[in-house]
């Protein structure tokens, strides 16, 4: 194991390293999840938990720098074949995160950031969802176990004005529905008003 790293350095190693690779025979206590949004846009995915730290991981049944091995109590990870982390759990997504629903309105995008991958998926994976569909389906995972939060972004289709207008309809509509419940955002805004207005 490697001394003397704290949790955040453990998790850094994590997030830049590559995939998890996950035994062939090993039956996952959970589904994981695909992502639309961001660097790990179209990877299959779980959520590990270590020392209260949790971290979203693509995984791979081939290879990997990390690998899940399972023990009597959960499960240990391997990097590049040393042990890493001792004490590992995989936890449940509601709607791409563990007790949040996570959305995003579009993949489509102006811009050509380097490190995501949205507006290169498959419509299929993507599934083109309308602001009304996503607001639904917001509601609807409210009524799921654990559930305890939302959240939206959105890759900029036509400008970041209509993007947070787009925004703004979802929040607006989710808030009405759910009063109560948090609500976070992930805009790529062009006017510190659009941070007011959300």
């Amino acid at each position: 194991m490697e001394a003397g790293l704290s949790v955040a350095m453990k998790k850094a190693i994590l997030i830049t390293g590559g995939q998890l690779k996950i035994p062939q025979d090993l039956v996952l206590p959970f589904a994981p999840s695909r992502s639309t949004a961001g660097p790990g846009a179209g990877s299959t995915s779980i959520v590990i938990v270590f020392e209260g730290a949790r971290c979203k991981k693509a995984i791979s049944r081939e290879s990997g720098e990390f690998e899940l091995v399972p023990k009597t109590d959960g499960y240990r990870i391997l990097r590049n074949g040393k042990p890493f982390l001792q004490n590992v759990e995989i936890k449940p997504t509601l709607a791409h995160a563990p007790e949040q629903a996570f959305f995003n309105l579009a993949q489509d995008c102006i811009y050509d950031c380097k490190f995501c991958t949205s507006p290169k998926l498959d419509k299929r994976i993507t599934k083109n969802l309308s602001p009304e569909r996503v607001v639904q389906m917001a509601i609807d995972a409210s009524k799921k176990e654990g559930f305890k939060a939302v959240a939206f972004t959105s890759a900029v289709v036509d400008s970041p004005e209509m993007t947070v207008e787009r925004l703004l309809f979802v929040v607006k509509e989710v808030r009405k529905a759910l009063p109560g419940v948090p609500i976070g955002v992930e805009p790529y805004i062009s006017r510190l008003s659009d941070v007011d207005d959300l």
